[in-house]
């Protein structure tokens, strides 16, 4: 008898999630913007993450988020500021 194939979907955990794919490696999070204080604190070169990100499902800067969502938000209800 063979083995079982076992298939995992990696995208299943973020099902539902928004995601960004123009994004930056920080060093400890990831950075939805390039103009992020902590990101320019850190001294490091700019590097663009490749693939998706998915701000709201964590590893992402508390700032970036909160920037982000507020965006978000604003494109939503149609208000422009």
């Amino acid at each position: 008898m063979a083995d079982p194939i076992m298939v995992v979907d990696l995208e299943a955990p973020f099902a539902g999630y928004e995601t960004v794919t123009e994004w930056y490696v920080g060093e400890y999070d990831d950075h939805v913007y390039a103009t992020c204080p902590a990101l320019k604190r850190s001294g490091t070169p700019l590097r663009r993450g490749q693939g998706r990100l998915y701000p709201e499902a964590g590893d992402v800067c508390g700032w970036c988020v909160r920037v982000w969502r507020a965006r978000k938000s604003r494109e939503e209800t149609g208000r422009h500021g």
